[in-house]
């Protein structure tokens, strides 16, 4: 009959209290430490039921569960990232935290879309932001005609004859970007964006058209003048529209980048809080 209840009890009540770990037989739960899931307790004591006491190491009775030299139970496995099934610390031990950012991965991901988090060995999220950050990036170049990403020397522009410009309170700011703001945001994809500051500074776009630097080409060469003026007037209005993907790009991989440098984000654990109620998920992506 003991057997015959905790059979019962293992069907029937922990797929209830413990709701993320789903339906699992009673043997499973013999070895399974639900105190990181649930801060309730089950029946225990002197009637031979088990289940899981308020304690955060320990079951009560004799299903205390066996833990490795990480201190990781042998039944739970893994603590894993809510919605992603990533774990929140993997083999490599990259992972990083707010307390210990990963400044390389950081870095990386500033060179490239989500090199940071396969860096790391998170490759799902790193190819996540891979595709996102090129798709819309490279999307928006082309449907712009690939002239919508570019630094112009502009030279044909006031103040003649000099690099800077003067903007508020007299701060000196870079004339190209003083003529092509949007490239402030177009450059956070990586060194895709970069070829645009090589091209600006190799040749004047108004005077020398066709001298480029080697193996660039023409990639992201910033357009005459008169090619800007056509694709406004005869143009739709898809040349202004397919620059917001290219900037929404370089935003997007920005989250990319502080993901990889500080780490996924945390939810606080609501026993710290003081409060009794369990939590619904140790971290998120």
């Amino acid at each position: 009959m003991n057997w015959l209840a905790k059979s019962v009890l293992a069907k029937w009540l922990l797929p209830e209290q413990c709701p993320l770990e789903g339906p699992i037989s009673a043997k499973k739960n013999l070895n399974r430490d639900c105190s990181d899931k649930v801060r309730g307790r089950f029946f225990s004591g002197s009637n031979g039921l088990f289940g899981c006491s308020g304690s955060e190491d320990k079951l009560q009775g004799n299903l205390s569960p066996a833990k490795d030299a990480s201190g990781i139970t042998s039944g739970q496995g893994k603590k894993m990232e809510a919605g992603k099934g990533e774990p929140l610390t993997n083999e490599s031990g990259r992972v990083p935290s707010r307390d210990k950012p990963d400044y390389f991965a950081g870095v990386l991901s500033a060179l490239v879309p989500g090199l940071g988090q396969l860096f790391q060995g998170r490759a799902f999220k790193g190819w996540i932001f891979l595709g996102c950050v090129y798709f819309l990036f490279f999307y928006g170049w082309i449907l712009g005609g690939r002239s919508n990403v570019y630094l112009p020397r502009a030279e044909q522009c006031v103040p003649f004859k000099t690099n800077i410009v003067r903007v508020a309170f007299g701060i000196p700011f870079p004339k190209p970007l003083y003529y092509r703001w949007q490239y402030v945001g177009q450059v956070g994809v990586g060194i895709a964006a970069w070829p645009a500051i090589i091209q600006c500074y190799w040749a004047d776009e108004e005077n020398e058209p066709d001298v480029t630097p080697p193996l660039l080409g023409k990639y992201l060469k910033a357009p005459p003048e008169r090619e800007l003026n056509r694709l406004q007037t005869e143009g739709d209005a898809s040349w202004e529209l397919a620059w917001v993907f290219t900037v929404a790009a370089g935003l997007l991989n920005l989250l990319g980048i502080y993901d990889a440098l500080c780490g996924p984000a945390v939810i606080p654990d609501k026993k710290s809080q003081g409060t009794d109620s369990p939590p619904l998920a140790k971290g998120a992506n």
